[in-house]
């Protein structure tokens, strides 16, 4: 414990002054955005459980933004000082590791080092790539351009004038619940044909490896062991979306939500559609 609070000590002596500021600054700035974001999530349960008729209105909106606006405005005045302080930062340069790599093929990569590689091996890589690239472009043209057109149609204010403010609500909500839905089948299959992109790039590296032993050009490293802790974030990241969709789930189904859901959904069938 000793070591650690002294490597600490040592690592804020050798800061400069704009090091240190921008250093306790964004410490601040964690914090207000985290009190932030519980003083929004406190203001609309705090308009859920009001009561009102209707739920939600312009006037209890702005209301409630005019209690939150401090705060709000405290943290983008952090945000923007945070933003222009970085730029006279001098921060440690550090040898970044490509996104578009994935554990394998930076491992295969190492078995490969020092090898004279095949044109046919170069350029499959170089195909791959540059697939990858075309793919994650169009899925983020693609979420963007879908959030971009929700935002407009949500965001206009001469949409919230008629005299039934629940039903402008759902209707936005509706827009936004398809964005969200095609912006997910977007990023799945980029995902998807990513993930087929790497695997063929990675069958193509074994066939190069395959390649050069059989020709002994040289001896080649054996089957490398995966780096300690390698997989172990996304792991954590996928139970703790899991257990968090589970308690929600739960909670829904005591606080009555999903009873509403349903009754709507007859609603709609019967009186809508006219199935009934």
């Amino acid at each position: 414990m000793a070591k650690v609070a002294g490597s600490i000590r040592d690592r804020w002596r050798a800061l400069s002054l704009i090091g240190k500021i921008y250093l306790v600054l964004t410490l601040v700035l964690s914090l207000v955005i985290a009190i932030t974001a519980i003083c929004y999530i406190v203001g609309c349960i705090s308009i859920y459980t009001a009561g009102n008729d209707p739920m939600y209105s312009r006037e209890i909106v702005n209301e409630k933004l005019a209690e939150l606006a401090p705060i709000s405005i405290i943290c983008i005045i952090l945000v923007i000082a945070a933003g222009v302080l970085s730029l006279f930062v001098d921060a440690p340069k550090r040898k970044a590791i490509p996104l578009r790599k994935s554990v394998l093929l930076r491992l295969t990569e190492k078995r490969l080092a020092g090898h004279t590689l095949s044109e046919e091996f170069v350029s499959s890589r170089k195909r791959e790539e540059k697939y990858r690239k075309i793919i994650f472009y169009i899925a983020l043209g693609t979420v963007i351009a879908v959030a971009a057109v929700a935002l407009i149609f949500i965001l206009d204010p001469s949409r919230y004038t008629s005299d039934d403010i629940n039903l402008d609500i759902a209707y936005s909500v509706v827009i936004g619940a398809v964005a969200t839905f095609i912006s997910f089948a977007a990023c799945f299959a980029a995902s998807m044909l990513l993930d087929r992109s790497y695997v063929r790039e990675q069958e193509s590296a074994k066939a190069e490896i395959l390649r050069i032993k059989e020709s002994g050009e040289a001896a080649i490293i054996d089957e490398p062991e995966c780096p300690h802790g390698e997989g172990h974030m996304t792991l954590i990241i996928r139970f703790t979306i899991l257990i968090v969709s589970i308690v929600f789930i739960i909670l829904g189904i005591f606080n009555g939500g999903m009873a509403d859901v349903l009754g709507k959904a007859v609603r709609i069938c019967t009186e809508c559609i006219g199935l009934g």
